[in-house]
């Protein structure tokens, strides 16, 4: 496993710190607005826990340490939106979108539920000639296990933070997560992003395009 690289860094005046490992660059910082920690029990039964603190973590990945940071810069954080109006829909468009975008069995079906289809097809197919049970056996398990796992960015974009996306062999612990999604409304409905769906098959789909 590649080291991982820490850098201490400021962002707009404040403390943030730099990570680099694998190809890919993070930069993490906090800033003056009220958000949310949670503090999950170590087994399912037990209660989840989340509680308001007057600060904001924010992150922002990409492959190299100019172009994150550059943006991260140029980042503005403000109040954390009150989502759509329509909950129920909203929810039962990205449990479908996520459970199509990870159905291994459907093959190249799953870019349906994904933006930028054809950006990822060619990695994708490639996949299926070389490891097609490994591609098949892939199936989402859990998008979310409260509203608090959801992070409306708008009422047409939201992340979800506490996921389980199987892979073939992968041994969990009951009570554990592997994935982040993120989803986005278009004119054909809530859809996985390119972005996220490459992050989280990566392993399974080689040279899965995650940025432009």
């Amino acid at each position: 496993m590649e080291p991982q690289a820490f850098e201490q860094t400021t962002v707009n005046g404040r403390p943030a710190l730099l990570v680099s490992a694998a190809g890919q660059t993070a930069v993490y910082w906090v800033v003056d607005q009220p958000g949310w920690v949670t503090i999950r029990g170590l087994t399912p039964e037990q209660n989840v826990h989340r509680q308001i603190v007057d600060h904001t973590a924010v992150q922002v990945s990409g492959t190299d340490r100019a172009s994150v940071l550059r943006i991260a810069r140029s980042t503005t954080v403000g109040p954390k939106p009150q989502g759509p109006a329509d909950l129920p829909a909203v929810l039962a468009g990205i449990n479908a979108a996520g459970r199509a975008a990870f159905d291994g069995a459907s093959g190249a079906g799953m870019l349906a539920a994904v933006t930028d289809p054809t950006l990822i097809r060619p990695a994708l197919d490639r996949a299926l000639a070389a490891r097609p049970e490994q591609v098949r056996q892939i199936r989402l398990v859990t998008l979310y296990e409260s509203l608090g796992d959801l992070v409306f960015l708008s009422d047409t974009e939201l992340v979800a933070t506490w996921v389980t996306v199987t892979r073939p062999g992968e041994q969990l612990h009951p009570n554990s997560r592997n994935a982040e999604l993120r989803f986005v409304e278009t004119a054909d409905g809530w859809k996985v992003t390119r972005s996220s769906f490459c992050l989280v098959m990566m392993t399974t789909v080689p040279g899965c395009p995650r940025f432009p």
